[in-house]
């Protein structure tokens, strides 16, 4: 379509609403790309796509990288090796560069981020920003695809230039050198990089009339032959494609030509937007974004200068989806050819043929037709390293639109096949040409007893997969003590090998005398047959004999009694009786028990025992107990043994020691008889001599007495006469006898002292005078009398009645003498 042409098809869409171009060209469905999925910003976790201008794929096909222009951000994504489909990773955002100063110090590194490049090396990711004239790097995780930032160049920063409206980029097969179109300095900028680090350093800047160069103004895409050798950019404002010879030492360029819009017969380059160089280095591709056009050269190796070869244009020989062509990629195997169109929406698919590098128009996949999504202004177009997958960035759509390339062998059943497992290989009853394979073609061995051999059925593109049923025997047995093994009907292999558990008994017993044989747990086989050694008849009484076997026979022996006189029980103790066997019986006569003596006395302390005729043991030892005299006393000085209770003999004969008393004094004037110790009689009774003393008697107011020598009786005391036999009543204790422990009123001793004073006073005293005194004492012992009878009669601890009756008695008996002695 000529520039005339676009005008006219916008305008109309203007008038007609955009329903117009949807209604061109009826669409077909897609026999070479299937749409796979779309990574849209804002759904789930993916960012960073606002404004999708750039993707690009890194070279081992683990990572896409894709620019948001309107976000000023790169987004990382995962790419599944098997399916092509996308992971989000990351997103790298705009940040203000805080190394610059000055009237730099506002410079920011993915302003306007536009253009991405992988290094051929895959260590690191190159971003061209758009609005703020730069060139970001970036050190590439190879694992993750995660990024991290190394340097930014700035147009006019540092001696840069050329990078003002920096869009297109690319890097040499070698990796040496970085290539950035700058679309406002219409001009190609030249970095050296360093391969360890990524940096680059600036080199020169080719500008569009300087030094000859033309076909650079508005510079918007940039590509080099696979041999180095050569560069191309388009010139969007010329028209037209530079071609460039490079060193490859320095990088540095060299003007080779321009091929221009309508010049040496050339059409289709208005407004040249993209620029892509076959993998063989025959061809270059130039996308005229308004002639909506790909315009195909064929490349001199040598020289670089390309020859027009071929237009491809949107409506024309039944080609679509070229309507505002914008980038263009070739297949890594260089069969295709891709071109994105942004007024189409649009994907479109060309053949290439290897030997002329001409295309042939293969379809177009459009946004919003079928399933197709992500497409809206399509402008940016990459290839899987692999070339199974087609990665294009939607500028309106802020997304990312994966497609797969279709074919035999992707999993995918496509037009024309009949079957598709993912492989190309045969026998597994789809062929390598994803056609059905024959019923006789053996897709799976038997994979064990319990499986059967499968075969295709035909009709089908899978292999069926049968195993034996459960009633298949896999595996016989091996001996009495192995199990067969059956099939499971669900598992090819046949079960474990089982044996009889060690409690199986593989042999029964012939006979009593035969052993029954239980399995090992351990083998196929039955143990060898045994015969036993053991008791195989017990005795069934004390005069039977036990049979045993005799190892060789299963039979038992006959059965045997014990002869007669045989002792068949044994006495169990002294009090029981051994019996024998009568030769007759198997059992042992009963138990019999004695009732003789079984233990004699050992002494005249010990008890003879006696069996009781019920147990087997003699009773216990008992001895005489320890009240019982053994031995009798031989005099009045011998002691009586007694049995200890302890030993069965009596205890050796003693007599009693010197001094023991043997004879005790019958009245006041005998004497005691003590034995000597050595004899045991007792010496002859002794009386006290006359004249002794027999002893004061207990009443205080009776004289001393003595014996008379004849007579073992105390002879009676004569009483007290005078002031003595009154005295005498007062030495009497209150306290004692009746009234001991008892609270005797203090006032009655006092009195008592006090007549007892009065009495004394009597002593020599005369006549009148003693009178006088023995009424006083007289009046107090009949003060203390009273206040006797009134400790009878108190409430609190009264005297008892004894204690008062004894000590009103003393009072009375003092008060009698009293009176006595003064008539």
């Amino acid at each position: 379509m000529t520039h005339s042409k676009r005008l006219f098809v916008l305008i109309a869409a203007t008038w007609l609403g955009a329903g117009f171009l949807q209604a061109a060209g009826a669409p077909t469905a897609s026999t070479y790309l299937r749409f796979l999925e779309v990574e849209r910003n804002g759904t789930g976790e993916v960012s960073g796509l606002n404004g999708a201008a750039g993707v690009a794929v890194s070279p081992d096909g683990r990572h896409v990288y894709a620019t948001g222009e309107l976000e000023d951000a790169l987004a990382v994504f995962e790419r599944d090796s098997a399916s092509g489909a996308l992971t989000f990773v990351e997103e790298q955002k705009d940040v203000l560069d805080g190394s610059l100063a000055g009237g730099d110090a506002g410079l920011r590194r993915l302003n306007g981020a536009h253009g991405v490049v992988v290094s051929p090396d895959g260590a690191q990711v190159y971003v061209t920003s758009k609005t703020g004239d730069a060139l970001t790097v970036f050190s590439r995780d190879v694992a993750t695809g995660a990024l991290t930032f190394v340097q930014t160049k700035y147009d006019s920063v540092g001696g840069v230039n050329g990078l003002d409206g920096a869009e297109g980029i690319a890097i040499s097969p070698d990796g040496a050198h970085v290539y950035v179109a700058g679309r406002n300095d219409n001009a190609l900028a030249v970095f050296a990089r360093d391969a360890s680090t990524g940096a680059v350093t600036f080199v020169e800047m080719d500008r569009d009339g300087v030094a000859g160069v033309t076909g650079l103004a508005g510079a918007k895409a940039v590509a080099l032959s696979p041999d180095g050798a050569h560069v191309y950019a388009t010139g969007s404002l010329d028209n037209a494609v530079a071609a460039f010879t490079r060193d490859a030492g320095s990088g540095k360029l060299t003007f080779v030509e321009a091929q221009e819009e309508g010049q040496n017969g050339v059409v289709g380059l208005t407004r040249a937007r993209a620029v892509a160089v076959s993998p063989d280095g025959a061809n270059v591709y130039v996308a005229g974004g308004y002639d909506d056009a790909l315009v195909v050269f064929a490349r001199d190796a040598a020289t670089g200068t390309l020859t027009y070869l071929q237009l491809l244009e949107d409506s024309v020989n039944g080609i679509n989806g070229l309507n505002g062509a914008d980038a263009v990629a070739v297949s890594p195997d260089g069969t295709h050819v891709y071109v994105t169109a942004s007024v189409d929406d649009a994907l479109a698919v060309f053949a290439r043929d290897a030997g002329s590098g001409t295309l042939t128009y293969v379809e177009r996949l459009r946004d919003g037709i079928g399933d197709i999504d992500g497409l809206n202004r399509a402008a940016a177009v990459a290839v899987s390293n692999d070339g199974r997958n087609v990665y294009a960035a939607g500028y309106v759509d802020d997304a990312v639109a994966v497609f797969r390339v279709r074919g035999c062998g992707d999993g995918v059943l496509d037009p024309g096949e009949e079957c598709d497992d993912g492989n190309l290989q045969d026998g597994d009853c789809c062929s390598s040409t994803c056609r059905f394979e024959p019923a006789t073609t053996l897709c799976r061995p038997a994979a064990g007893p319990c499986d059967v051999a499968d075969f295709c059925t035909g009709a089908s593109g899978s292999c069926p997969d049968q195993l034996e049923p459960p009633t298949f025997e896999c595996r016989g047995t091996l001996g009495a003590c192995d199990r067969a093994e059956f099939c499971t009907g669900t598992d090819a292999a046949c079960p474990a090998d089982a044996l009889e558990p060690s409690t199986t008994v593989c042999r029964p017993a012939a006979g009593p005398c035969d052993v029954a044989e239980t399995c090992t747990g351990t083998g196929p086989s039955c143990p060898a047959d045994q015969k036993s050694t053991g008791i195989c008849r017990p005795a069934a009484g004390g005069c039977d004999v036990a049979e045993r076997c005799d190892g060789v026979s299963d039979d038992c022996p006959a059965d045997t009694l014990e002869p007669a006189g045989f002792e068949c029980r044994p006495a169990g103790g002294v009090c029981d009786l051994a019996e024998t066997c009568t030769g007759t019986s198997a059992a042992c006569p009963a138990d019999q028990k004695s009732t003789a003596v079984c233990r004699p006395a050992a002494g005249d302390c010990d008890v003879a025992e006696r069996c009781d005729g019920l147990g087997n043991d003699c009773p216990a030892d008992t001895l005489v107990p320890a009240t019982v005299e053994c031995r009798p006393a031989a005099g009045p000085c011998d002691v009586a043994e007694h049995c200890s209770g302890h030993g069965p003999t009596c205890p050796a004969d003693a007599i009693k020691s010197a001094g023991a008393e043997c004879r005790p004094a019958v009245g006041p004037c005998d004497l005691a008889e003590t034995c000597d110790g050595s004899t045991t009689a007792c010496p002859a009774d002794v009386l006290k001599p006359a004249g002794a003393p027999c002893g004061i008697d207990s009443d205080p107011c009776a004289l001393d007495s003595s014996c008379t020598g004849a007579s073992a009786a105390c002879p009676t005391a004569a009483p007290k006469v005078g002031i003595a036999a009154a005295l005498c009543a007062f030495d009497r204790n209150l306290g004692e006898g009746a009234c001991s422990g008892q609270s005797m009123p203090p006032v009655v001793h006092r009195l008592f002292v006090q007549a007892r004073g009065l009495v004394a006073q009597t002593n020599g005293a005369s006549p009148a005078r003693k009178r006088k005194l023995l009424r006083q004492a007289g009046t107090l012992l009949k003060k203390a009398n009273a206040a006797i009878a009134r400790a009878e009669r108190r409430k609190q601890a009264p005297l008892s009645a004894s204690c008062a009756t004894l000590t009103k008695a003393m009072i009375s008996d003092a008060l009698g003498r009293v009176a006595a002695i003064g008539k």
